[in-house]
């Protein structure tokens, strides 16, 4: 099994139509000695380790990141495309699906810190003036509610339309409008549920707080700050040629702007830019006085090209 970061993440929804590309992130639990001194033990530490989680996985492909105090490894496994024989590297690109999720609460608790806003903020006073957000009672959807999927939402607004690019439905409008008809079918912060749209939604209030579209404030406040480069969610055309595909029933997923869904999933990125992330994460004390950071690990199996966003 894939060990959890508690509220973060839930068990990985069965896709037995398509196995697609998986990003494996592990962040050791010890900080080591100085650069460059443990790669030699990061690589025998990892090596079976890793070819075991990439056959285990199915998939065509994996890029492992490893993190150790300043040393880091970035190790590919298998093809960047079925039958092209090249193995994918840190430069590799990939979706990166649900991980987008911290990512954008990152950005909430940054944005809390400043004093822009406040997590128990209700969403109703972010919304535009003709959107009433649902209530149960006099329960109010907050911020916090969104980023912990406690807002009594769904998992999603609807099925998704056939031959809709992954990652790209539904759009801003639709969502906000899907909201204002919608009923609460229990008092928010009561229930844990898994909801994409509530991530959305909660991009779409970051971007109006932020005075700027969500991508954009997202490249301002983290991925601008640690360089990197190929994070985001309008990939260029020399990037969409370093992107990994997968296989499975409608073929592989097109290389494609997924801005409509930055905040749940749409983001794309490499093994290198999350190893610079991965070095940001805060730092906690073990007793003793010791640092080290959170120890954990990433999956991830993004969506097909057939439309469907069944993800971590």
């Amino acid at each position: 099994m894939i060990p959890h970061d508690h509220g973060l993440e839930m068990a990985m929804t069965p896709m037995p139509y398509v196995r697609v590309i998986t990003l494996s992130l592990c962040l050791a639990a010890a900080f080591g000695p100085a650069a460059g001194a443990d790669t030699a033990l990061l690589r025998e530490a990892t090596g079976l380790t890793g070819v075991a989680m990439w056959l285990d996985s199915g998939a065509p492909a994996m890029v492992l990141v490893v993190v150790r105090g300043r040393d880091t490894l970035v190790q590919g496994y298998g093809e960047t495309s079925k039958g092209n024989g090249e193995e994918p590297d840190g430069r590799s690109l990939l979706r990166i699906g649900s991980i987008s999720k911290v990512f954008t609460t990152e950005l909430l608790a940054a944005m809390a810190t400043l004093g822009a806003l406040r997590l128990t903020d209700p969403l109703q006073q972010y919304a535009a003036a003709a959107v009433t957000v649902p209530r149960f009672g006099d329960r109010a959807i907050s911020l916090l509610d969104l980023a912990t999927h406690s807002a009594g939402l769904p998992r999603e607004i609807g099925e998704v339309p056939a031959n809709t690019i992954p990652f790209t439905w539904p759009t801003e409008q639709q969502r906000w409008s899907f909201l204002a008809g919608y009923k609460l079918p229990w008092a928010p912060g009561t229930v844990a549920a898994y909801s994409n749209v509530g991530f959305d939604l909660l991009a779409d209030t970051l971007a109006e707080v932020g005075g700027k579209d969500y991508p954009e404030l997202l490249r301002e406040r983290i991925t601008g700050p640690l360089a990197m480069t190929d994070t985001g969610v309008r990939p260029t055309k020399e990037q969409c040629d370093r992107l990994i595909t997968g296989s499975g029933i409608g073929g592989p997923g097109p290389c494609a702007d997924t801005d409509a869904t930055a905040g749940s999933g749409g983001l794309y990125s490499t093994g290198n830019d999350m190893a610079r992330w991965l070095r940001h994460q805060p730092r906690r004390q073990r007793p003793g006085g010791v640092a080290e950071a959170g120890a954990g690990s990433r999956r991830l199996s993004p969506a097909p090209s057939n439309g469907r966003r069944d993800r971590l």
